[in-house]
Parts: C-alpha cells; sequence; structure tokens
C-alpha cells in the first residue's frame, strides 16, 4: 500500500509515497492537474437529493415530537427517498405514501392487534373525528394489563415548509374492553397535506411503561385537506 515516507523534504505541491512498483517517488496532489469531470445525471441526484431533504426534515421532525425515542428504523431515508421521487416526476410533495407506515418498526401495529379493529375517521373543516372500536392490543409482557391510546394529526404545508399538529390521548384503559373510543382532533388548513397516526402505550398497574416492546405507532391515514375536511389517499 501506497504510504507517506516524513525522510523526504516536503513539497506542497507533491504527496510522496512508497509504492513496490516504483519505490520512493512523488506525485501530484490528486485533483491538482485536471478537474474531475461531474456528469449531469450525478449533478441532477444532487439537486433532488438536496431539495428532498427539506420537506423531509419537516415531516422527520414532526413524526419525532411524539416518537418518544423508540426506534423508527429507515424512516429518514424512506422520506428522502419519497420526497426525492416526487421532485423528480414534478407533483405536488405530499405525505401519501406514509398510508400504514409502522414508526416503532421492531413492533408493528398489526403484531400487536393481531386482531385487527374498526376504525372510522371523519371531518369537516373544523373538526376530525377518529373512532375506534374492538381495539384489544397484545404485547409480549403478559404483566400489562392496560393502554393508553393517542391518535395524532398532523398537517403540512410544503410552500411554507411549516407543520402543525393536535393529538388525543384516553384514559388507560384495561387490554380488554368493549369500549368505543372517539378522538376529537383540529383540522388543518386547505392545501395542506396530512397524516394521521394511532398510538399505543402499554401500562402496568396506571403506569406507562418507556421498553420499545410496550409501544407502536402507526400512520393510518393520509390525503389532503379540502374545504369540505379530509380527502384520503388510497395507495390501491
Amino acid at each position: 500500500m501506497a504510504k507517506y515516507n516524513s525522510n523526504l523534504p516536503p513539497d506542497p505541491d507533491s504527496t510522496y509515497v512508497d509504492s513496490k512498483a516504483y519505490g520512493e517517488h512523488k506525485r501530484a496532489r490528486r485533483g491538482t492537474k485536471s478537474k474531475v469531470e461531474v456528469n449531469d445525471t450525478f449533478k441532477v441526484h444532487n439537486v433532488l437529493l438536496s431539495g428532498a431533504n427539506i420537506p423531509a426534515s419537516l415531516v422527520k421532525k414532526a413524526i419525532d415530537t411524539y416518537r418518544s425515542d423508540f426506534p423508527s428504523g429507515q424512516l429518514w431515508q424512506f422520506l428522502v427517498g419519497m420526497f426525492k421521487t416526487q421532485l423528480k416526476m414534478n407533483v405536488p410533495l405530499n405525505v401519501d405514501q406514509l398510508l400504514y407506515k409502522d414508526i416503532n418498526t421492531d413492533y408493528r401495529l398489526s403484531r400487536i392487534l393481531k386482531g385487527g379493529y374498526n376504525q372510522e375517521i371523519s371531518s369537516d373543516p373544523e373538526i376530525v373525528k377518529v373512532e375506534l372500536g374492538n381495539l384489544n392490543p397484545q404485547f409480549r409482557s403478559q404483566s400489562i394489563d392496560g393502554v393508553l391510546i393517542e391518535v395524532i394529526a398532523m398537517y403540512f404545508d410544503f410552500n411554507s415548509m411549516e407543520y402543525t399538529s393536535d393529538s388525543f390521548s384516553s384514559p388507560i384503559v384495561p387490554l380488554k374492553h368493549e369500549q368505543e373510543l372517539s378522538f376529537d382532533l383540529k383540522a388543518g388548513k386547505p392545501g395542506d397535506s396530512y397524516l394521521i397516526c394511532l398510538k399505543l402505550n402499554g401500562c402496568i398497574r396506571d403506569k406507562m411503561l418507556t421498553e420499545n416492546s410496550a409501544r407502536s405507532m402507526q400512520i393510518i391515514e393520509t390525503g389532503m385537506v379540502s374545504e369540505n375536511g379530509l380527502e384520503k389517499a388510497s395507495l390501491y
């Protein structure tokens, strides 16, 4: 392997190497004699990547507010790739592709709610109502006897690169229950891209746990805010 030989006199325009083929010698530093050509594809990639980082950072910041430090897997990479594709296709920036995205990838919602659940989301220009039923989570720890349920709405204005959010939490309810839970959240302004998250936190004797296995968070709806309320996106 080539290496620098400190016994030779220094030369600011050159570097000294010792190779098997040529022995001790000096050569010009890399990039000093000819410019490195950057092709157009590489330039476009850099422009798209730089542009995608801004909305990706906005969305991740909003989600991280409610993430409680549990692992988010490849969320950042997913966000950058999603916005890079949208910029390349020249479509309005949106969060539609985050539908059913698990934020805690170690404990996905389908793993905690193995039997599924009922969900209904309705809205008007002022209020978003989320109704949940048959929500009977199964956490890994058998000691968990209750669950705190939180619903979060996030709204993104990708013109001004600003977001707003609202959340509502239930009281701690038993794991096995027949309650129909209802959550009222503030609506965003028309033109905003939105997402709604469902977050579960296991509890023992009315105390919330911090273990990763006791928490799950998934984006359960995405779309755009219209004059009349929410317009749900569909990936199918």
